[in-house]
Formats: C-alpha cells, sequence, structure tokens
C-alpha cells in the first residue's frame, strides 16, 4: 500500500467469498470483503496524534469482479 509516496506492504484477511452468476450480464461474477488494520505512523500520518486519534486504522474492502 502506498500513502504519501511511502509503500508498505498489509495484509488482508477474507472475511467473505462468493462467486455466481449474474443474470442481467450472464457472466460469471466474484466478490469478497475484506479487512486490514494498518499503523499509519508508518506512512507518516501523524496528524491530530496529539487530539489521541489512535494510530491504528481499520479498513474495509469490498471488491466484485466480472470475467470479461
Amino acid at each position: 500500500m502506498t500513502l504519501h509516496g511511502e509503500t508498505h506492504p498489509i495484509s488482508l484477511t477474507a472475511t467473505k467469498f462468493d462467486c455466481y452468476l449474474n443474470t442481467s450480464i450472464r457472466k460469471d461474477v466474484c466478490g469478497g470483503e475484506f479487512t486490514a488494520t494498518i499503523n499509519r505512523t508508518k506512512w507518516n500520518i501523524n496528524k491530530f496524534a496529539w487530539f489521541g486519534l489512535t494510530k491504528n486504522l481499520d479498513l474495509s474492502i469490498k471488491v466484485e469482479a466480472a470475467r470479461l
């Protein structure tokens, strides 16, 4: 993941994943929900830390794709 010009690896955890036939486009579609927790200070994002904003952020990513 790249933020503010800094690149660091992150690990995603799949919480849901499924494939199905989408009848409107007549194609197989797969989708999933993924989560990750990142330490925002690794990317030099320290703004509002003095207000007590946590350094760890939870990400929730949803993806759906169809084969062309």
